[in-house]
């Protein structure tokens, strides 16, 4: 059986962007950079 998946795209509000850049550290943790290469 085939499900509909409802997806809604919207900005970000400056409240997310914590939220958002502990996202993108984590991926880049997981394809192996180290914390050191990472710029905050």
């Amino acid at each position: 059986m085939l499900r509909r998946l409802k997806i809604d795209i919207r900005k970000a509000t400056t409240t997310e962007d914590p939220v958002i850049a502990q996202h993108f550290y984590q991926m880049w943790r997981d394809i192996g950079l180290s914390p050191e290469s990472i710029k905050s």
